[in-house]
């Protein structure tokens, strides 16, 4: 990239680096994520230790994107404005996504990014912006039509499916719910 003089935002988690609980795993080391900010890309947190953001508190949300931007802060020297969503956004969960987004500001974060799919706009938040995957299986043709907005219609798909599993989890439950409670005759 840098022979192009290109950019780009590395997502960091600053837990996993060189972890003894993931031997079976290669992570960046401190060096190449400092060689990377030297080089002009930026950093950016994905969180301390690449947790499901849903399953936290507000106290833990808020502790793990601190500390991930403390720790790589200190490190690199840098200052740390992004932030990347570990593993699927939850944009269902309504106070979830309050309590990112609350977490992020009072954390000093300037924007973040998510896995649903699409390009950003103008009206975009700047917190949740979706994103486009891009991979060594795209040809010209692909990237040409993924930067033009020709992809977006795959978040429409992943958004329906997200909400039509959590209204077929919510139907079980209450189906569940029924069959526990004991009717009067």
């Amino acid at each position: 990239m840098v022979h192009y003089r290109m950019t780009a935002t590395l997502f960091v988690a600053p837990g996993l680096i060189q972890s003894p609980d993931t031997p079976d795993r290669e992570y960046m080391t401190w060096d190449e994520v400092r060689a990377a900010a030297s080089y002009g890309m930026e950093i950016g947190s994905h969180t301390l230790t690449h947790p499901h953001l849903a399953q936290l508190s507000y106290r833990e949300i808020e502790y793990q994107l601190r500390e991930s931007k403390r720790v790589l802060e200190e490190e690199t020297g840098r200052t740390v404005q992004e932030f990347s969503w570990p593993y699927a956004f939850p944009e269902h969960r309504r106070r979830t996504v309050l309590n990112v987004e609350t977490a992020l500001r009072a954390c000093g974060y300037r924007g973040g990014v998510t896995t649903k799919v699409g390009s950003a706009r103008v009206q975009s938040d700047p917190f949740f912006w979706p994103r486009l995957p891009v991979n060594t299986y795209d040809d010209r043709g692909l990237f040409s039509i993924k930067l033009s907005g020709g992809y977006d219609w795959i978040g429409k798909v992943q958004s329906m499916k997200k909400c039509l599993v959590q209204f077929v989890i919510s139907s079980r439950d209450d189906e569940q719910a029924r069959k526990m409670t004991p009717t009067r005759g």
